[in-house]
């Protein structure tokens, strides 16, 4: 979302959303890191698709203001995904 999400209920219903269209979808934190202000998220997901399952590694660099989210940014490489159109 270029815009990003504020509040819990727009992050509940964003994910609602967006995991409700593909339950497939399986997640997989491979590590947390600690880092100033909060943590480097590294992760895989198995991302069905047509004809073959695509598989996902990333990471999302969270930062945290009194005990909240206040960004997370998310990265990974998209070409696999491209790869099978």
């Amino acid at each position: 979302v270029p815009a990003g999400i504020r509040g819990q209920a727009a992050i509940r219903t964003y994910f609602a959303k967006l995991l409700s269209r593909n339950p497939a979808w399986v997640w997989t934190q491979r590590e947390a890191i600690p880092m100033k202000d909060g943590f480097v998220n590294l992760w895989h997901a198995s991302i069905p698709g047509k004809g073959a399952t695509h598989e996902v590694d990333g990471v999302c660099l969270v930062t945290l203001r009194e005990g909240r989210i206040s960004r997370n940014e998310v990265y990974f490489d998209r070409s696999p995904l491209f790869a099978a159109r």
